[in-house]
């Protein structure tokens, strides 16, 4: 099982982002967009009361990818240019008998809508499909989701359909579309 190495997961570098593990001296970065209503608004956590909330949160990524479970994994994303942590992207889930990988991200509001999300995006998948040799990436987005959507559909990925009460969201189930790439999809993009 590939997820059984030292270091499980590698840094990931696009043209303006690093995709890296996370650190505790990110915590005033992930308190400024994870304690924000606005970036909070479609994820399945309430925002952070507290840098201290950040910080414990930082403890369960690292915890979490590192327990040998092996089926999740959180990159922060540093935008280079200013050394600022300004969203998370995931493995949320992994099926690596199936080669299946579920992702999932939290963007900073105030860095939206400028094209990091899809260079993060798309540099995990390339990682994903290329280095880990998955064969789908999915993800799962509330309907009323519109500029995920919108990014989903960028990177290619195809709507399979609406898996009702799909996912537990803050106070109770909602419904989510299930998106997803196959990896001969993905490499005829290029």
């Amino acid at each position: 099982m590939f997820f059984n190495t030292p270091k499980m997961f590698e840094d990931l570098i696009s043209q303006r982002l690093l995709l890296r593990a996370p650190r505790y001296k990110d915590a005033e970065d992930i308190f400024e967009f994870c304690g924000d209503a606005g970036s909070c608004k479609y994820v399945d956590w309430s925002p952070h009361q507290s840098i201290a909330e950040s910080r414990n949160f930082i403890s369960y990524l690292k915890s979490r990818s590192f327990r040998g479970e092996g089926k999740s994994y959180t990159w922060f994303v540093e935008l280079m240019s200013e050394r600022k942590v300004i969203a998370t992207i995931s493995l949320v889930d992994s099926d690596y008998y199936g080669n299946i990988a579920t992702v999932g991200y939290t963007f900073s509001e105030k860095y939206q809508h400028r094209g990091f999300a899809t260079e993060a995006l798309l540099s995990l998948m390339r990682y994903l499909f290329n280095v880990k040799n998955f064969e789908r990436i999915e993800a799962k987005v509330l309907p009323e989701n519109l500029p995920s959507i919108a990014l989903l559909e960028r990177v290619g990925m195809k709507r399979e359909g609406l898996l009702r009460k799909g996912v537990f969201c803050k106070t109770c189930l909602r419904d989510v579309y299930i998106y997803s790439i196959l990896k001969d999809e993905f490499t005829r993009r290029k």
